[in-house]
């Protein structure tokens, strides 16, 4: 902490450093003999053209990047959720084998509770028309 605090005062130091010759120098020297530059700048289209080409590269590359995480997450979650249900397979086993816990019970799941609610109550209102047709006659 304090060695990364040192180095940076030290290069905050440097770079106050060359600025103040730059300024110095700029006072210094005759306002003559300053150099002006002179650049072009390029037409409204080149530059559309070309902006439009690195964003659709940097759009590429961060697409490929979040896929790349994306895949790599999802199979390190699955991964670890693996291991994790293999010690717990092998917690209850040993849990087991000292009669400590009770068999493992298999969950049935949603869809198949969902299901039989539905044909259960299929079966009520069949019955209920069935007892209604036979009543009306």
């Amino acid at each position: 902490m304090h060695i990364s605090l040192i180095i940076f005062f030290a290069a905050l130091l440097g770079i106050m450093v060359m600025i103040g010759r730059k300024v110095w120098q700029l006072r210094t020297v005759p306002p003559h003999r300053i150099e002006r530059f002179t650049f072009e700048v390029p037409d409204a289209e080149q530059l559309k053209s070309a902006g439009v080409r690195h964003l659709r590269r940097g759009s590429y590359a961060l697409l490929v990047i979040i896929l790349r995480a994306y895949v790599r997450s999802s199979n390190a979650i699955r991964e670890n959720g693996r291991r994790l249900a293999q010690k717990v397979k092998a917690k209850l086993a040993r849990k087991n084998k000292n009669g400590d816990a009770p068999a493992e019970e298999h969950e049935v799941s949603k869809f198949l509770k969902m299901m039989s609610e539905y044909k259960r109550k299929l079966g009520h209102i069949t019955k209920r028309i069935k007892e209604e047709e036979n009543g009306k006659r």
